[in-house]
């Protein structure tokens, strides 16, 4: 469940990396270029942030690179000492609309501001949405 989750996001984060900026409510450009913290989930509107997620995992940073790739790092806290500091890595890409985030072939929908990013998926049973701030 959490790989979806991570997929999910994986996949948002692509849509916005590839147009690399969109406008705010308040008509600022905004990036989604940087480095971001999860700091939600939740399964058909139900949190399981609290439940499902280890501490270790809620520190992980998810960092958009401006040419189009993105990694997933540990953070500060490691669930197994012996884990690689990088998780995931792959490329991105972001529909003309800046909505679809498409990341290593996944697309999910986003929605970001200046300091949050939020994406929401479906496997066609469950609906699947995390929140992040910029770190």
């Amino acid at each position: 469940m959490k790989k979806i989750v991570i997929l999910s996001f994986i996949g948002l984060t692509a849509m916005f990396l590839f147009n690399s900026c969109s406008k705010d409510d308040t008509g600022a450009t905004v990036s989604i270029v940087g480095d971001w913290i999860q700091t939600g989930s939740a399964i058909n509107g139900v949190s399981d942030w609290e439940t499902d997620w280890d501490d270790c995992e809620k520190d992980n940073i998810i960092s958009f690179l401006a040419n189009g790739t993105f990694s997933v790092s540990e953070g500060p806290t490691k669930c197994d000492p012996n884990d690689p500091d990088v998780t995931d890595i792959g490329t991105w890409s972001l529909s003309a609309d800046n909505k679809i985030l498409t990341v290593n072939g996944f697309d999910i929908e986003v929605t970001l501001s200046s300091s949050t990013l939020l994406f929401e998926d479906s496997d066609g049973t469950d609906t699947f949405t995390s929140s992040y701030k910029r770190k």
